[in-house]
């Protein structure tokens, strides 16, 4: 029952995140690790100093853009890969009024195919926008029913995004996705070029990436 619902809400995608990566939590206890060669030992056998090693690489970023390539090239049987970043603490705020949306998520034009997603209105993010790190952005059908209302077009208005008080940028709307009921992680989302979160929205590392989406067509048990 378990791999039937799986398959249901993941439809032959896989998501490939590092460990506890932008999750906000310590390292699990307890943790199984191989840190003596010849067996397992738990978080509350390690020595202070081991403790501390453990802490550091559970922090560190653990994926690369190298990675996606990797993929790309070597992954013969997946049929598309999205890199993205999320961007948390974010407020969104239109003309005064802020929007029913906390996040942002740069991807790149790929990602519409990995999630089996369509547009409902204007465009996706392209090549050029990523070239560009261009201040455009997609919205879900959902979002601008509850902000904007039914049968209206928001092509074209700007939104501005202050991430955890320090980071400010506008962004004009481009595109608006088609809603879909079996997938609403993007109903409280707004999604902008990779390179414009790397570059004008993120804070840490210009290259870094918190996940990638990856489609499987040719799905064994």
């Amino acid at each position: 029952s378990t791999k039937e619902q799986m398959e249901v809400w993941g439809r032959g995608n896989i998501e490939v995140r590092p460990m506890w990566r932008n999750m906000g939590m310590a390292m699990p206890m307890p943790v199984s690790v191989d840190v003596r060669g010849g067996g397992m030992v738990t978080a509350e056998m390690m020595d202070p100093a081991q403790s501390q090693v453990m802490q550091a690489l559970m922090q560190q970023p653990q994926i690369h853009p190298k990675d996606v390539e990797a993929l790309r090239l070597l992954g013969t049987t997946l049929n598309g890969v999205s890199p993205e970043l999320e961007i948390n603490g974010a407020t969104f705020v239109h003309r005064g009024k802020q929007i029913p949306a906390w996040q942002a998520i740069g991807v790149q034009d790929e990602w519409l195919h990995v999630y089996r997603r369509e547009m409902r209105m204007g465009r996706f993010v392209n090549d050029a926008d990523e070239d560009a790190a261009a201040t455009v952005a997609v919205i879900d059908e959902i979002l601008v029913k509850q902000f904007w209302g039914e049968n209206v077009n928001p092509i074209g208005q700007v939104i501005h995004v202050t991430i955890n008080n320090e980071v400010t940028q506008n962004l004009t709307i481009v595109g608006v996705l088609a809603s879909d009921a079996d997938w609403s992680r993007t109903s409280n989302t707004i999604l902008v070029p990779l390179r414009t979160a790397q570059q004008r929205l993120h804070t840490g590392a210009r290259n870094d990436i918190s996940m990638i989406g990856i489609r499987v067509d040719a799905r064994e048990p």
